[in-house]
């Protein structure tokens, strides 16, 4: 029997197949990328959390049901105030309650005594001196600085964090604050030591209405290796409303969470409302 070959129509419709598999191939691979640069995708290391700040107020948390899966509170221990060449903590006054099962773990806000003149190295230094001693007597999971640092004090306190980093225990994971200007536009922050950068999508003055128009076409990154995690306020009802609709607040993200009059039952049951957790 002659062999069988198959038709010319055949063959041409199978090259036409795999040449439109191709074409979608190359598509998808496209759209992609442009998402990834769109919307900076975060590292596959980010983590779901739920923060709560514990800042000035008193607060006791024991209003935490066991049975729900509990946020994290990052407790502000005090300001750190930096002078010409010398630094001064104003330890936290009010009184905090975090009952067994919670994690938690210290917060330091830094702020200088001269925002007119950049900072020192000698000033850094003795807040460096000042956190070690703080943290020498228990090993925690995290450290956070809270530190609005202006232009002229990039350089020094880039190496005030590399410092503190090299420091501080392999287990520690080092978290900082960022202005939301710092996770868009201007991204200096991208190379500094630090395992997470926070940005502050709350309280942002007169570029608000601009900052939160961006998000629609990109979410805030520090630009670096960094988990990116953001910081609200239940007190911006509009401002987390726009931040839901720009994807921004969705499952998924570390969110850190502020009150400006300390953490009740009812605060924190709104809080997951809006978070779409309750």
């Amino acid at each position: 029997m002659p062999e069988a070959y198959p038709s010319k129509q055949s063959t041409a419709a199978k090259i036409l197949k795999m040449r439109f598999s191709i074409l979608l191939f190359l598509i998808s691979s496209l759209l992609l990328a442009l998402s990834a640069k769109s919307f900076e995708i975060f590292p596959s290391r980010q983590e779901e959390d739920l923060v709560l700040w514990s800042w000035e107020s008193a607060d006791n948390f024991d209003f935490i049901e066991s049975k729900q899966k509990p946020p994290q509170i990052a407790a502000y221990q005090g300001t750190i105030v930096l002078g010409r060449e010398t630094a001064t903590l104003v330890p936290r006054k009010n009184t905090l309650h975090i009952p067994l099962g919670i994690q938690s773990f210290p917060v330091y806000r830094i702020e200088t005594a001269r925002p007119n003149e950049p900072s020192s190295k000698a000033a850094f230094k003795a807040a460096e001196l000042i956190l070690l001693k703080r943290l020498a007597k228990n090993t925690v999971s995290r450290l956070q600085i809270d530190f609005d640092a202006g232009y002229l004090d990039r350089k020094v306190y880039g190496d005030f964090l590399k410092s503190l980093k090299e420091q501080l225990p392999t287990r520690t994971k080092l978290s900082i604050t960022a202005l939301s200007s710092a996770c868009l536009a201007d991204k200096w922050m991208k190379e500094l030591s630090a395992d997470e950068v926070v940005c502050m999508l709350f309280s942002m003055g007169k570029g608000k209405e601009q900052i939160l128009n961006s998000l629609t076409k990109r979410l805030p990154n520090s630009g670096g290796k960094q988990v990116q995690s953001f910081g609200i306020s239940i007190n911006e009802r509009i401002t987390n409303q726009s931040l839901k609709q720009s994807g921004v607040l969705r499952p998924g993200r570390r969110i850190y969470a502020f009150s400006s009059l300390g953490w009740t039952r009812a605060r924190y049951s709104y809080l997951l409302k809006e978070l779409g957790q309750k």
